[in-house]
């Protein structure tokens, strides 16, 4: 795949000061309702094993899922415009995932453009890690092989507090590309869609086996805005 078309993966953390999500309120109010994880279109599939809700109905008002939308909402904004790309909106509910030993979720892309006429409907994807799984031994990395994170330092990046990744042989230590080991209330935030609104195919990724423990993340995507001429 050719450089320009690699997708940019990146660790968005501290982006505030004291910028923080309510993770262990997530996963108290996920943990009664999960049930194991079905695959948009196809239902159970041995791809995807965990077990997930979707916050929808009450927990979609719950203060803590009001209080966590509001925050990715200012992020993801922030990020873009940085960027120059389109504006985001949150789109669809918050799903709140748990990967417990052994558990995982084989490579995917978050659209399935054959069945959606093409059409991007996720033109990007945020997921908070709920808790850490800071051993390399524990598995549980979110994996792009097809990906490549960047460095990029600019005056108003660094006033924002964000931070970047640069891939190194440690970074990528699960097989090749980029890999991201769960840290507890991060953000990893990469989009589908390149700017000119194709699929990114370097978007491909894959969650993978949790070795030791159990992964909690919470997932939101968001729709691409077009620029209002």
């Amino acid at each position: 795949m050719h450089a320009k078309t690699r997708n940019k993966i990146r660790v968005e953390k501290d982006y505030f000061k004291n910028f923080s999500f309510p993770v262990q309120a997530l996963i108290e109010l996920a943990s009664p309702f999960l049930n194991p994880s079905r695959v948009c279109g196809e239902g159970l599939t041995s791809d995807r094993s965990s077990s997930s809700v979707f916050f929808t109905g009450p927990l979609r008002h719950h203060p803590a899922a009001i209080n966590v939308q509001a925050r990715l909402q200012s992020l993801v904004s922030s990020i873009a415009a940085t960027l120059g790309r389109n504006e985001l909106r949150l789109t669809e509910a918050l799903q709140v995932v748990k990967y417990s030993e052994g558990e995982s979720y084989a490579l995917h892309r978050d659209n399935d453009t054959e069945k959606d006429n093409g059409i991007l409907q996720r033109a990007a994807t945020a997921i908070i890690y709920l808790n850490s799984t800071l051993s390399k031994n524990a598995g549980g990395q979110t994996h792009f092989p097809n990906a490549s994170s960047f460095l990029k330092k600019t005056k108003n990046l660094e006033t924002n507090g964000v931070k970047y990744l640069k891939s190194s042989s440690s970074e990528a230590s699960y097989y090749s590309g980029f890999s991201v080991q769960p840290r507890q209330g991060h953000v990893l935030l990469f989009w589908s869609a390149l700017p000119n609104g194709k699929e990114d195919l370097a978007a491909l990724h894959e969650a993978a086996p949790v070795l030791r423990g159990e992964k909690f993340i919470a997932t939101h995507w968001f729709s691409e805005q077009p620029p209002i001429n």
